[in-house]
């Protein structure tokens, strides 16, 4: 008898911590729980987040949960103290996590950005910014390209030219910029990507670049086929990442530009169809 109430007792206490648990470390609790699917099906996500301190020991990291604008839905991180992680959509009453992190739609829908406000490399002096219509050489196999003329595809593309300057007091002998169009839709991503970087001139250890320079870019997307003309994405985004690195073990992988080009998109397309009708008549 005094053993069963004993285990009575013991089952009640635990019972009322977890009535007494705050929706946010219950956001936590089920992230954490669930297994990651996205990097490995036999983990949890508090598996990955361990591994994750354990490789970064000199980082301090930490899960954190905030209410969104849907009741029971919360955003969990686990991040270091710049804000800087890995995020998921938790929804209590379902009981459903998504991953935020690499999926374009959600990190539009809760305006997170890899987009580094330290402005350490600055975009100025934007001298190209439009959006065409062009024809794309289509790759053709070796005896096809022997015998016949080159095939074009008429393709959506952006042209983006600006200045880049570092901002940091790093000499740079490695650098490479790569840039993203990305029509969002919610099940899927269309990605128009630059082909090779886009600096005007060479860096490398013998022609550094040096803290306060500033180098010009010059940046064409491709391979955005023109049937996309015909849809509306919730989102357009284009963006210009940065990987750079100093001969003494200073590195960066940021985004330094992010733009909405919804509205530019919307534009674009709406005039096409314009040009269309009036060339109909």
């Amino acid at each position: 008898m005094k053993h069963s109430l004993i285990i009575l007792i013991v089952a009640f206490t635990l019972n009322a911590c977890s009535l007494f648990k705050s929706d946010e470390e219950k956001a936590i609790e089920l992230v954490q729980q669930s297994k990651s699917t996205e990097i490995d099906d036999n983990k949890t996500w508090l598996d990955f987040a361990n591994e994750r301190a354990k490789a970064e020991p000199n980082k301090k990291q930490f899960w954190k949960a905030e209410k969104t604008d849907s009741a029971g839905v919360f955003l969990v991180s686990f991040q270091d103290d710049k804000g800087w992680g890995t995020r998921w959509e938790a929804t209590l009453k379902e009981k459903i996590v998504k991953m935020i992190t690499g999926n374009d739609y959600l990190c539009m829908k809760y305006n997170l950005t890899r987009f580094d406000p330290e402005l350490l490399f600055e975009i100025s002096n934007i001298r190209l910014d439009t959006l065409k219509v062009e024809g794309e050489k289509i790759e053709q196999g070796f005896f096809e390209s022997l015998f016949s003329n080159p095939k074009y595809k008429n393709v959506v593309v952006y042209r983006f030219e600006a200045d880049v300057t570092n901002n940091t007091d790093k000499y740079i002998t490695d650098a490479q910029i790569k840039s993203k169009l990305k029509l969002i839709f919610e099940e899927k991503t269309i990605i128009g990507a630059n082909s090779s970087t886009s600096f005007s001139s060479s860096i490398s250890k013998s022609k550094p670049w040096g803290p306060g320079e500033t180098k010009p870019i010059s940046i064409k997307t491709k391979d955005i086929d023109k049937v996309y003309l015909n849809y509306k994405p919730p989102y357009v985004v284009f963006e210009i990442n940065l990987r750079a690195e100093d001969p003494i073990g200073f590195s960066y992988d940021k985004n330094i530009w992010e733009v909405d080009l919804t509205d530019k998109w919307d534009d674009f397309t709406a005039g096409l169809k314009e040009k269309q009708s009036d060339t109909v008549e």
